[in-house]
């Protein structure tokens, strides 16, 4: 988990470069939840949690009404939210969908990345997509 929160702040820092403000706050806000879960050990508090998310996404959507910047925005907080959202989903057994949510959302990152003339973020982000989709698949072996 610590080496999971210092990428999230590398990732804060280049998508701040970036000026791509929503998703600099997601990243920050990825750092907090995974820094908590790596200092919180055995002893989790699901509320405490809940919390950080829920402050995480009062502060992506605050930073998409104030810095809206057309359609980009909007597509950026889309796609954070999916990100938090498949996160909470995997990590509280909803993997179908949370893949899907994942699916989704890394496609728009791809979008957002080939928009910012970041042909390399973007490549990864399908190649994420193609991970969530295999993920699905999986899903539905498992499902008989």
């Amino acid at each position: 988990m610590a080496r999971r929160a210092a990428s999230a702040v590398l990732g804060a820092v280049y998508f701040h470069l970036l000026d791509m403000h929503v998703y600099t706050v997601l990243n920050l806000g990825l750092a907090v939840i995974m820094g908590y879960a790596f200092l919180k050990k055995e002893e989790a508090n699901p509320k405490v949690a809940d919390w950080l998310r829920f402050f995480t996404g009062a502060i992506m959507l605050s930073l998409t009404f104030f810095v809206f910047d057309g359609l980009i925005t909007i597509i950026e907080f889309a796609s954070s939210i999916r990100l938090l959202v498949g996160t909470i989903l995997l990590a509280h057994g909803g993997i179908k969908l949370g893949w899907l949510v994942f699916g989704i959302a890394h496609l728009l990152a791809a979008y957002l990345g080939y928009e910012k003339e970041q042909q390399y973020f973007a490549d990864l982000q399908i190649a994420s997509a193609i991970v969530a989709a295999i993920g699905i698949l999986k899903c539905q072996k498992r499902t008989p």
